[in-house]
């Protein structure tokens, strides 16, 4: 194992030992299996910040002091995940600041509140997981958000097309 799987293996174990979900862990050992196939690619051993960037720019085209907002989640997770390798490294704990600002609230479009809250109050009254929940609250109140940006204000309005 070289420096960098191995760096990569204690950031995994300490996710683990702070009781990140299995979800949370798979997809933190997606982005460093990843990084690894690259930089084994490019016969690097140990982690940098320039193999950091490197993978980003080339995999996603984007670089690892982008703003939150100007990227998908997905790709904001990933450069989330390496961030906690490059802290890792320096410090030994995973737990880091991030200098680029709090990421925006999202707020539910008062038209669609009751339909929301009901929708949010199923889920919680049927036991899902609150994992489960909080990615509901957040993906449906995403796209009720995109709905009122495009002047839908009727979820009977909504098309394929939409």
């Amino acid at each position: 194992m070289n420096q960098l799987e191995e760096l990569c293996q204690l950031v995994l174990d300490q996710l683990s030992k702070e009781g990140y979900t299995n979800w949370g862990i798979t997809r933190h050992r997606r982005t460093y299996h990843a990084l690894c196939k690259y930089a084994d690619l490019k016969s690097i051993i140990a982690y940098s910040d320039e193999l950091a960037q490197a993978f980003i720019n080339e995999k996603y085209q984007t670089d690892m002091d982008a703003k939150r907002g100007q990227n998908t989640q997905f790709i904001t997770q990933r450069i989330t995940h390496l961030l906690k390798l490059r802290h890792f490294q320096k410090t030994g704990n995973i737990h880091y600041c991030s200098k680029n600002g709090q990421k925006l609230k999202q707020k539910c479009p008062d038209r669609f509140k009751y339909i929301w809250s009901t929708y949010i109050e199923i889920l919680e009254t049927n036991d899902y997981a609150d994992t489960t929940i909080m990615r509901a609250r957040f993906q449906s109140m995403k796209f009720l958000q995109y709905l009122s940006d495009n002047e839908v204000n009727d979820l009977n309005n909504v098309s394929y097309e939409i």
